[in-house]
């Protein structure tokens, strides 16, 4: 379940419009999305170990949609014992005004969560069910590392860490 959060959170980004045909997305003051303009562009590749120890690609693809107005993410997994693909829109909540991610994977799940920090790009889970902690960190013009955590008896507990290299720019 952890994996297919990870995997519905990430996929968020399409061109369209105005922005689509000059690759960018509109100006920040305009777009709380400016964040993840260095995001944009070429495939996103995690490959690690899972927890039996098989090898585990993830592909990601970050994109801006309907004319810069949301970003749309898509994200595969393969290897281990199975795979799966997540696909995320995220956008301005009206009746909130936060930055939300809306998310859903190829098994069913479907996963929200809302920008936590104005600086940096942390979101934490909303609704039913275990509070999940995001938060996503360039390490590098293009590389990022994304760490994923659960809340338990009030504290933060590591839940899961991927590092990506952009390979296709």
């Amino acid at each position: 379940m952890l994996r297919g959060f990870v995997l519905l959170f990430v996929i968020c980004v399409s061109v369209a419009g105005s922005a689509a045909a000059q690759g960018k997305a509109p100006a920040a003051q305009a777009n709380p999305l400016a964040d993840f303009e260095p995001y944009i562009g070429g495939t996103w590749v995690s490959e690690r170990a899972g927890r039996d120890g098989t090898a585990i690609r993830t592909e990601r693809v970050y994109a801006w949609t309907l004319g810069g107005r949301f970003l749309e993410v898509r994200e595969k997994s393969t290897g281990g014992n199975r795979s799966s693909s997540y696909f995320a829109i995220l956008g301005v909540d009206p009746s909130t005004k936060a930055l939300t991610a809306w998310s859903f994977t190829s098994r069913g799940e479907t996963f929200f969560m809302r920008r936590a920090e104005a600086d940096g790009l942390v979101f934490l889970s909303i609704g039913d069910g275990p509070m999940y902690r995001m938060t996503i960190r360039r390490t590098g013009s293009n590389t990022f590392e994304e760490v994923t955590e659960i809340q338990r008896e009030g504290a933060w507990v590591p839940a899961g860490r991927q590092s990506f290299t952009r390979v296709a720019p």
